[in-house]
């Protein structure tokens, strides 16, 4: 089927974007690439998971519903801090 062609050939080109940016921050400004990601890769699994769930649901809840269930986690598990804020604000000054 060419829409799931489509759909696997979009996640391939995605992951090399991920993995080419981290390789490219890595090697420029020393950038802690583990953390950040198993953060988000978390919040984003615990996401799918309940929206696969609710996947019945109507669409413009799941959308509202969609970033306060990413951050919950991420929060919880302190995927975002001062200190990740203060790195990014210092990446982007450097450019």
């Amino acid at each position: 089927n060419g829409i799931v062609g489509g759909g696997n050939s979009t996640c391939v080109c995605e992951d090399y974007t991920i993995f080419t940016t981290v390789f490219i921050l890595k090697k420029s400004y020393q950038f802690p690439y583990w953390k950040p990601f198993i953060s988000a890769i978390s919040s984003a699994m615990f996401m799918g998971t309940l929206l696969y769930i609710m996947r019945d649901s109507n669409l413009a809840f799941l959308l509202i519903l969609s970033p306060i269930v990413y951050m919950i986690p991420l929060y919880l598990i302190r995927g975002v801090g001062k200190s990740d804020i203060s790195f990014v604000l210092s990446i982007v000054k450097k450019s």
